[in-house]
């Protein structure tokens, strides 16, 4: 079904051009998607390297849309929406967000539409190759567009539903934010191997292949993550032992921490919105 659908993105920034990029690398065609960007060299060069379609300006770009990406920062989502709020009058094409914090009411508020066939989407840029996390919620929509929805995310990666809105602002930091912590944390075992004298290329090779494997092993195990650590931790050996220099307790709290003050973020942007 989606390969029959012209798909127009509104922005060609990170999270816009992944997508893209793991559609088409799912089987998806390049001239399938239609990409319009304020900034006309980031849009030629997102053209030259991955064959999808442009328009100089929002407008064009949804004009003969099925489905319409908005994947602008959310403090152009308005500008963007009564831009093309006249050209999608008589239309009825499947909206789909990737800005944060932006609700589907103001979203549809600024369409000059009701609330029936939009989606938003806490997403992240692994969907580039295809192994993304995706978060969705609507208020309504037509069985079709629930498969094109599902299909499209499918394609890029993981999709999990959601049934209230706000959980995808909970979301940003375990989803959005999710690989930022991760690289952090692979960052951290390459300099630490660095210090003990390991060479850099070296280093960050196996920070790479450690955090892979760790992965494969959590996601084809059936087991807990705790289980898991407990796993590799033998008693009196070497993981428990330099494992009492990283307290659980005050890793667990760093993390509610952390979390807290995404969405302490979130609430700001948020109240400079209105």
């Amino acid at each position: 079904m989606l390969s029959s659908k012209k798909i127009s993105i509104i922005g060609a920034g990170h999270l816009g051009s992944a997508l893209a990029k793991g559609l088409i690398k799912s089987g998806l065609s390049a001239q399938s998607i239609t990409f319009s960007n304020r900034d006309p060299q980031k849009l030629a060069d997102l053209v030259s390297k991955t064959g999808v379609l442009s328009e100089k300006t929002n407008t064009d770009a949804v004009r003969n849309a099925d489905i319409i990406i908005l994947a602008v920062k959310p403090q152009f989502v308005q500008t963007v929406c009564e831009e093309i709020a006249s050209i999608l009058k008589n239309k009825t094409p499947l909206i789909i967000s990737l800005a944060g914090v932006i609700s589907i009411k103001n979203i549809a508020l600024w369409l000059e539409k009701n609330e029936h066939g939009i989606v938003r989407a806490m997403t992240n840029t692994p969907t580039e190759f295809c192994k993304g996390t995706s978060a969705l919620f609507t208020r309504s929509l037509t069985p079709e567009e629930k498969k094109s929805t599902d299909e499209l995310f499918n394609a890029a990666g993981s999709v999990f539903w959601v049934n209230e809105e706000s959980m995808l602002d909970t979301l940003t930091a375990p989803i959005g934010c999710a690989p930022a912590y991760v690289f952090l944390f692979m960052e951290a075992l390459q300099k630490a191997a660095e210090s003990r004298g390991i060479p850099e290329d070296l280093a960050a090779k196996i920070a790479l292949q450690s955090v892979l494997g760790a992965a494969e092993l959590a996601t084809h195990s059936g087991r807990s993550f705790a289980s898991l650590r407990a796993g590799v931790t033998t008693p009196n050996g070497v993981t428990e032992h330099s494992l009492q220099k990283l307290s659980t307790d005050d890793f667990f709290a760093t993390f509610k921490d952390v979390f807290a003050a995404a969405e302490e973020r979130i609430a700001e942007i948020m109240n400079s919105s209105k």
